[in-house]
């Protein structure tokens, strides 16, 4: 993990799983049909805005403790992929685009806890 997630996860005990290094074996995940609420800068991103949540794929979430304070979701939108970023709450803090054959090769995998170490 990199200087600012060792800083998080000790100040808020705050750890983010990417699905492709690993996710927690147990979390609560969001409900496909949420509704979805679009802060600010998620409404000045000028990209359509489905008013609940569609079946996704979940790509990351971030755990402060064993309560979830963040998922980053996406599913078909058109051509591409919808990313959203959300709390809970169903507060969608941004959104993107993402090509739908992008394979993430930059991915930087110390970003994020591995679950299976967290016990050594």
């Amino acid at each position: 993990m990199n200087q600012l997630a060792f800083a998080l996860e000790r100040a808020f005990n705050q750890k983010s799983y990417h699905k492709d290094v690993g996710l927690p074996a147990s979390f609560d995940r969001p409900k496909v049909g949420m509704k979805l609420a679009y802060s600010n800068h998620a409404c000045m991103r000028r990209l359509s805005k489905p008013g609940r949540l569609p079946q996704y794929e979940l790509i990351e979430v971030t755990l402060r403790g064993d309560q979830v304070y963040r998922w980053v979701v996406r599913f078909p939108w058109g051509q591409t992929d919808l990313v959203l970023v959300l709390n809970p709450t169903g507060a969608v803090i941004t959104n993107y685009i993402n090509a739908r054959n992008d394979k993430h090769v930059t991915l930087r995998k110390g970003k994020y806890a591995e679950p299976n170490m967290e016990a050594k």
